[in-house]
């Protein structure tokens, strides 16, 4: 099964294109289409799905934004990305946005999951950005993966310090709106933390056995597998992986009930992970990353690890001011 992936992945290595998204699924699954069911199931991979491409969960059609302030976004952008160049996002593009005077109209965010998803929420989860930042519901548990991005890429991410996980490797959340990049170099991508396991270790991540509720939802932490799964990719070369579909953050300030129970589904996020391999990512800012700002990463950025953005966990990644 291994010797067959490499095989489909090598076209792709090399090209422009949006690269293939790895994913083990059972033999049931006869087709291409996203569904959470199979990751319930552990086990042999039955065969492997490529996928090129993927889905980003628009801003409902109904969006209002009416918790906006009247023209403040055009201000937004033009301070956080250093001008209003072609291309800049909307409202509707963004995963997040930061809390700056003058961007929310009278409205208090909280930590609830919203009752609609163009109206912004406090927590992502305890490794994401807190203090300063809020977020929308763009990536669920119910929604398809996002594409994943190709080689040497640019890409907006957070960091944040605190963890005594990452020894090896550095783990990023891909935030479209954080105003701070990072090149992927060249990269790999998976759905999940189990489809690495399989690819790099040729075997299921232990502790799915354990967690009964983490498994019902389809959320493979595989702490016990992910530092080799880095070093192994490290070694094959890759600089970098990418996981398009860890769903295990809820909205409802960590609590799983309404998604177990099917009250809102939509109420368990995916996080967008983007691992690097050759550094480690204890502090807030990753030894020997090179960060950028500016639309696209078009500017060069020194990282302030003492910048006033924190997670629950520690300090932030932020580019240092003037």
């Amino acid at each position: 099964m291994v010797r067959a992936s490499l095989l489909l992945l090598a076209p792709f290595a090399a090209s422009d294109e949006l690269p293939t998204t790895l994913s083990y699924r059972p033999a049931s699954a006869a087709t291409d289409e996203w569904s959470p069911a199979p990751f319930m199931k552990h086990g042999a991979p039955a065969r492997l799905v490529s996928r090129r491409g993927g889905f980003d969960a628009p801003a409902p059609a109904d969006a209002s934004y009416d918790w906006l302030r009247p023209g403040a976004w055009d201000g937004y952008v033009a301070a956080l990305y250093g001008g209003t160049a072609k291309g800049a996002p909307t409202i509707g593009d963004v995963d997040l946005v930061y809390d700056v005077d003058g961007l929310l109209d009278g409205v208090t965010v909280d930590f609830a999951c919203p009752a609609r998803d163009d109206r912004p929420f406090k927590r992502f989860n305890w490794h994401a950005p807190y203090n300063e930042v809020h977020y929308f519901r763009r990536r669920t548990a119910v929604d398809r993966p996002p594409a994943a991005h190709g080689n040497d890429t640019w890409v907006e991410v957070s960091h944040c310090g605190g963890s005594r996980f990452e020894k090896v490797g550095a783990f990023f959340y891909v935030f479209r709106g954080s105003g701070l990049y990072v090149n992927v170099g060249k990269t790999i991508a998976f759905e999940t933390h189990q489809d690495a396991a399989l690819y790099f270790l040729g075997r299921p991540c232990d502790g799915n056995r354990t967690k009964p509720t983490d498994a019902r939802l389809g959320i493979f932490q595989c702490d016990g597998e992910l530092p080799a799964v880095v070093s192994a990719a490290k070694r094959r070369g890759w600089d970098s992986l990418q996981f398009t579909h860890h769903c295990d953050a809820f909205c409802e300030g960590g609590s799983m009930k309404a998604a177990l129970s099917g009250a809102d589904p939509r109420s368990q996020l995916c996080g967008f992970e983007l691992v690097l391999t050759n550094t480690t990512g204890a502090g807030p800012c990753p030894p020997g990353v090179q960060f950028r700002r500016g639309l696209g990463g078009a500017e060069p950025c020194a990282c302030d690890a003492d910048a006033p953005l924190r997670s629950q966990r520690g300090a932030c990644a932020a580019c240092a001011t003037a």
